[in-house]
């Protein structure tokens, strides 16, 4: 027997074809919505000098609309101030109201 480093998670009976894990992206797991994590987003763009999201962050932001929501709200605000990074701002900018795009 040969070994190998993947999986069958799918077999489609009729045309003999395999679904394997090497035929998908790996699954990213994100965090539980915790305080500590949502502080780290907020962080972001509260505290001078601001940092960018990183791709965790950015993903959990995708996700969870009541947060991202609640983020392009302040940045409307704020006017993206000087804590906005460039990246953050292009970033929040689709979910902006069309208003204020």
């Amino acid at each position: 027997m040969t070994n190998v480093d993947f999986d069958i998670i799918a077999f489609n009976g009729l045309t003999g074809e395999c679904l394997t894990t090497d035929d998908v992206l790996p699954i990213q797991y994100l965090p539980c919505s915790t305080p500590e994590f949502e502080r780290g987003i907020w962080e972001a763009v509260t505290e001078a000098p601001g940092r960018n999201w990183d791709e965790t962050e950015k993903e959990y932001l995708r996700r969870n609309d009541g947060i991202r929501e609640t983020l392009a709200d302040w940045a409307e605000f704020m006017k993206f101030s000087h804590c906005w990074t460039n990246a953050n701002v292009e970033f929040i900018r689709p979910y902006l109201k069309e208003s204020n795009v």
